[in-house]
C-alpha cells in the first residue's frame, strides 16, 4: 500500500519528464514528497468584493464579465495588457505587465487575449489600486467561470482559503495547486494513518487523512489549523519514538574506555583558573564524571547562557579523559568558533602537559603540515584536537579517543555525530548550547541525551535576557544602544 505512495512522481497525471526536474528542485521525488509539500501561507479568497467596494493597497477578488481589452506599450522593453471587467456596481481594470524582446517577433500576450475575450466572464486577484480615477487590479491569479454553472460558487483558486506554496522557475502556483488537489484525489486513500481511533478522540486529532486534505484545501482557517496540529503531532511523535529508540540503543552499549580521577592535571588547571566553580558548575561536573566513570557511553546535554561557564566544565572532563591516557575532541560548527575555542583552551592550559592542535578545513595551509597533523593524531601525540567538518574526514584517525565535545549540536546532523562516533569505539559524548530553550523543550530536541542546566552564572556576570522580535524591531533596538556609546553583533 505505502510502496505507492514512493513511486515517483512522475506517474502522477500531468507530469513529464521536464516537470519531474522542475519539482525535483523543490525536493519532491515521489508522490509522498508531493503530499507532503504543504502550503506556506494561505490567501483567504471565500469572499468576492464588489467593484465600488475596492480600496487601493489591498488585495481583493472580483468576478465579472470582460468588456474590452488592450495592449499599452510603456517602452521598448515593457508592455502592459489592460483588461476591463464589470461586475455590475463599475468597471475595474485588470492589469498585466510583461517585459518585451524587441528583436522577436512573438506575441507575449496571445494567451491572455484568448482568455480575456469580450464576454468572458472571470474571477482576477490582485492587489487593488486607484490610478488616474480608475480602479485597477495588478493581477497575480486569474481564472475563467461559467457564471450559470456551480462553479461560479468556488473553484479550485477562488472562492475558498487557497494555498500558496514555495516556487521554483517554470512553476506557477495554479499548476502546483492543480496538481496537489489531482494527487489527493488519487492517493488520499493509501495514506495510512499510525494512530488508532481512542488516540485521536483523547487527544481532539483529526484523521490522518482529513488533515492531509485540509492542509492543502481547507474549509476555512480552524480547519487548518487542525489539520497542521494533526501533522505536527505526528511529526514529533515520530521524532519522539526514534529518539527513544536511540536512547534505549545507547543504554545497551559498552565502552572500552576506564576512568580513574587521578587529578595531576585536573587539580593544577583548577589552580590556574583564578575563580571558584559556581554551584551549578560542580553539580554538572559531578554529573559528567558520574557517567563517564559508568561502563556505558555517556550522552549529555550541558546547556547554560553565554557566559555561565560551559567550557571549563567541558575542559574538566577532556583533563579527565587526558589523565587517563585517551584523546579528546571538540567539534564547532564553523572555523571562527573553532578558532575561538583554540585561542581559549591554549590559554586556559598554558603550563598543563596537554597537546592540543587545531584542525579545520584551511588549517594548515601545508599539505604536509597537513598531513603532519594527521599523522600525530593517528600515533596518539595529539591529547585534545579542535575542528569542524574537517574531523569527519576519513583520514582522520584517532589512536584513542574516548570523549568527543560537540558545540551547539543543532548545527550538525545526527549522521554527522554518528560520524565521529564511529572514529572511536562507543566514545562519551558530551553536547554543549547556548541556546536559550526550556528544559521540557531540550529534551523534545535532543531526546536521546541526558540533560544537564548550569543555571547559575559566576560573580560578576551579568545575566543574559533573551527577547523576540520582528527584524525591524531588533535593528531599531540596535540603532538605539550604538547611539548610547555601546555595542552590538549581528550573528548568522
Amino acid at each position: 500500500m505505502q510502496a505507492i505512495l514512493d513511486q515517483s512522481v512522475q506517474y502522477v497525471k500531468g507530469v513529464g519528464p521536464r516537470r519531474v526536474k522542475l519539482l525535483g528542485r523543490l525536493g519532491i521525488a515521489t508522490i509522498r514528497d508531493l503530499l507532503e509539500y504543504y502550503p506556506r501561507e494561505y490567501d483567504d479568497r471565500s469572499k468576492v468584493s464588489k467593484t465600488v467596494t475596492l480600496v487601493s493597497g489591498q488585495k481583493a477578488t472580483i468576478a465579472g464579465k470582460v468588456e474590452a481589452a488592450e495592449v499599452l506599450s510603456l517602452s521598448p522593453f515593457l508592455s502592459l495588457f489592460k483588461v476591463a471587467v464589470t461586475d455590475g456596481t463599475g468597471v475595474a481594470y485588470g492589469i498585466f505587465f510583461r517585459k518585451v524582446n524587441p528583436y522577436h517577433r512573438h506575441d507575449i500576450f496571445s494567451s491572455l487575449k484568448r482568455d480575456f475575450a469580450p464576454g468572458t466572464y472571470v474571477y482576477l486577484y490582485g492587489t487593488a489600486e486607484v490610478s488616474f480615477g480608475e480602479k485597477q487590479i495588478k493581477v497575480e491569479e486569474y481564472e475563467k467561470f461559467d457564471p450559470s454553472a456551480a462553479a461560479h460558487n468556488g473553484t479550485l483558486h477562488f472562492g475558498r482559503i487557497v494555498p500558496l506554496y514555495p516556487l521554483t522557475e517554470g512553476i506557477s502556483q495554479k499548476w502546483l495547486r492543480e496538481l496537489i488537489h489531482s494527487a489527493l484525489e488519487a492517493y488520499t486513500k493509501e495514506w495510512p494513518d499510525m494512530l488508532p481511533q481512542d488516540l485521536r478522540a483523547a487527544h481532539k486529532l483529526l484523521p490522518a487523512r482529513e488533515a492531509l486534505r485540509e492542509i492543502h484545501f481547507p474549509k476555512d482557517t480552524d480547519y487548518a489549523q487542525e489539520a497542521r496540529r494533526r501533522l505536527a503531532f505526528d511529526e514529533f511523535l515520530l521524532l519522539e519514538t526514534a529518539l527513544a529508540m536511540t536512547r534505549t540503543r545507547n543504554k545497551e552499549q559498552q565502552k572500552p574506555f576506564h576512568y580513574e580521577i587521578k587529578r595531576h592535571l585536573l587539580t593544577p588547571f583548577r589552580a590556574t583558573l583564578g575563580f571558584e566553580f559556581t554551584h551549578a558548575q560542580k553539580k554538572v561536573i559531578n554529573e559528567i564524571f558520574t557517567d563517564l566513570q559508568k561502563t556505558k557511553p555517556m550522552n549529555r546535554l550541558l546547556l547554560g547562557d553565554v557566559g555561565s561557564g560551559k567550557t571549563v566544565v567541558a575542559l574538566s572532563a577532556i583533563l579527565l579523559s587526558i589523565e587517563n591516557g585517551y584523546q579528546a575532541a571538540i567539534l564547532a560548527p564553523t572555523e571562527i568558533l573553532a578558532e575561538q575555542h583554540y585561542f581559549t583552551v591554549t590559554q586556559k592550559l598554558a603550563g598543563l602537559p596537554v597537546s592540543v592542535a587545531l584542525l579545520t578545513g584551511k588549517t594548515p595551509a601545508a599539505k604536509k603540515e597537513k598531513e603532519r597533523l594527521k599523522k600525530e593524531i593517528a600515533e596518539g601525540r595529539v591529547d585534545l584536537v579542535i575542528g569542524t567538518h574537517a574531523l569527519l574526514e576519513k583520514e582522520v584517525a584517532f589512536k584513542n579517543r574516548s570523549l568527543l565535545v560537540i558545540d551547539e549540536q543543532h548545527r550538525f546532523g545526527v549522521l554527522q555525530r554518528a560520524t565521529l562516533q564511529q572514529k572511536s569505539h562507543n566514545p562519551d559524548v558530551l553536547v554543549m548550547t547556548a541556546t536559550p530553550i526550556p528544559r521540557t523543550l531540550a529534551l523534545t530536541l535532543y531526546g536521546d541525551l541526558d540533560v544537564s542546566i548550569i543555571d547559575e552564572l559566576p560573580p560578576g556576570r551579568i545575566p543574559i535576557h533573551t527577547q523576540h522580535h520582528t527584524p525591524v524591531a531588533a535593528y531599531s533596538l540596535v540603532k538605539q544602544e550604538i547611539k548610547k556609546g555601546r555595542q552590538a553583533y549581528i550573528v548568522y
